[in-house]
């Protein structure tokens, strides 16, 4: 279960990547991030874009 969490996490960091490229707007994808991340940190399911 671990290994899943962590390939998630990669997942998820190659993802916000690719949002970040996407936006080419620091502030947005930055805003993006930290929600998503704090998601991601406080509930024990990953995101929802990897259900």
């Amino acid at each position: 279960m671990k290994a899943y969490k962590k390939a998630l996490y990669k997942g998820y960091q190659w993802l916000n990547m690719l949002i970040f490229l996407f936006f080419k707007n620091e502030k947005r994808a930055e805003l993006f991030f930290l929600s998503g991340h704090a998601i991601a940190s406080t509930s024990n399911h990953a995101p929802l874009f990897f259900k």
